[in-house]
């Protein structure tokens, strides 16, 4: 009787309703606060920085920086941000290409392909935080935009250069989207496909394709390439058209040259301009009478005098001055050259301020790892 009496009193104890806590709603500050800073009002340079997944936001005038920003979508590895371009709104777009594998977890891991697709995302104006994205195939190399349309390479050279596969699967895709909503197709271009460009309208895109030797020309809204022009230099990497459109500069690996391509005409020009390095992204005058085309090994900077084939000016640099010059670029207003220099891949790289008629330093600035180019948002 005295053990049921207990196990009686124990449960009524465990019985016993719990007290009701009732809390004041929280008027504190917010829990997950916007820490990315506001960018001010005006114009901007920006770059994208492949191995440290940021963007430098730099003042054009000054080189200061404005601020750094990051960007991706995955904390451990590397997204590598391959191109940015910017609306006249002043939203940014950023590809990602994720360049190192990821390994799967589960015992089926060997036999999943290891490449990651890749993003599109849109980034907003005022502090370049993510208001859209969309995913892309592997191996973006390339972006380009134009009105609202954007096109973006996948540079597949294990696809390209596989004997064992036929022709039409030895060609790599060209994602087409639309920039107001992000829909996204895909279209097989040519073997490699690499730098890419838009003529004078938003409808007709050129490709560099590596491994074809040639530029691929399409209709946006086409399915494939209406045209192939051979280039008659190997390896074409770096696509670039001039403020026009009426002219793009190829840069090929052998011979080392930079051709040119009437986007008109849809003709490949005889006479390249042939430099002693390995050509890459060009910078075009106002006029377009002029190119400056940077080179790696050795590192240099080119003026080239587009009617004559002429060098007219040319500025070596040494590893402590810019390592590795890989893209150029002319301030909108004609009075600034601007240099990205890719570094060693390891430590930051920089973006040097030039005089465009003496190719003279006027400023330097550290940016992040492997920058890839710089790109222009003028004030609205």
């Amino acid at each position: 009787m005295r053990l049921l009496a207990l196990l009686i009193g124990l449960a009524a104890g465990c019985s016993a309703p719990e007290p009701v806590v009732e809390y004041a709603p929280y008027s504190g500050p917010p829990a997950y606060p916007d820490r990315r800073p506001k960018l001010p009002a005006g114009s901007f340079a920006y770059v994208g920085n492949r191995g440290s997944d940021s963007i430098t936001v730099l003042d054009p005038r000054t080189l200061q920086i404005v601020a750094e920003v990051p960007i991706g979508r995955d904390p451990v590895s590397i997204d590598a941000p391959v191109g940015l371009a910017v609306e006249a709104t002043g939203v940014v777009f950023a590809t990602l290409a994720f360049p190192f594998p990821s390994p799967l977890p589960g015992p089926h891991a060997r036999h999943a392909s290891p490449l990651r697709w890749g993003y599109v995302q849109r980034l907003a104006a005022d502090d370049l935080r993510r208001i859209g994205e969309v995913q892309i195939p592997p191996n973006a190399a390339r972006m380009a935009l134009r009105d609202t349309t954007i096109a973006v390479t996948h540079l597949e050279l294990a696809r390209a250069l596989d004997p064992r596969l036929p022709p039409d699967e030895q060609r790599g895709p060209l994602s087409i989207l639309d920039a107001s909503t992000l829909s996204v197709r895909q279209v097989s271009v040519c073997r490699a496909p690499n730098g890419v460009a838009f003529g004078p309208d938003a409808r007709t895109v050129f490709v560099a394709c590596q491994a074809d030797d040639a530029v691929a020309v399409l209709d946006t809204r086409a399915n494939g390439p209406r045209a192939m022009l051979p280039l008659g230099c190997k390896a074409p990497t770096a696509l670039e058209a001039s403020p026009s459109g009426k002219l793009l500069s190829v840069a090929c690996g052998a011979p080392r040259e930079t051709r040119l391509v009437d986007t008109q005409a849809e003709v490949v020009a005889a006479a390249g301009f042939a430099v002693e390095g390995t050509p890459f992204a060009p910078a075009w005058s106002g006029d377009e009478a002029r190119i400056w085309i940077p080179t790696q090994t050795p590192d240099a900077l080119l003026a080239f005098d587009v009617a004559t084939r002429t060098v007219s000016r040319r500025r070596a640099f040494d590893a402590a001055s810019c390592l590795r010059p890989g893209h150029a670029s002319l301030a909108p207003d004609g009075a600034t050259l601007y240099v990205v220099c890719e570094g060693d891949h390891v430590g930051p790289g920089q973006v040097l301020a030039l005089d465009p008629a003496t190719l003279e330093t006027r400023s330097a600035r550290p940016v992040g790892v492997n920058p890839d180019r710089l790109v222009f948002r003028r004030s609205p």
